[in-house]
């Protein structure tokens, strides 16, 4: 039950955030299907992509490291300033 209390409160937050501009600008504002779509799915797969994205660094480090041979690119290198 805990894991859901963010996610209850970003809902809530940004509900009153796009009520509140719309009510500043004078548009008329109510919670829809779309939002509710939003806040299920983005419960759903969030994570997932959090994860993809996390993976997607990993992979790019690897294939980098797969690439140079256990060498050691220039990036990677610490030279001491020159001055």
């Amino acid at each position: 039950m805990k894991k859901y209390i963010p996610y209850a409160i970003a809902a809530l937050t940004g509900f009153h955030l796009r009520w509140t501009v719309s009510a500043l600008n004078g548009w008329s504002y109510s919670m829809n299907g779309a939002d509710i779509i939003v806040a299920i799915f983005w419960n759903i797969f969030g994570d997932s992509y959090r994860y993809r994205m996390q993976y997607n660094e990993y992979k790019k480090k690897r294939m980098e490291a797969e690439k140079s041979d256990g060498q050691v690119s220039f990036d990677e290198l610490e030279v001491p300033n020159a001055k």
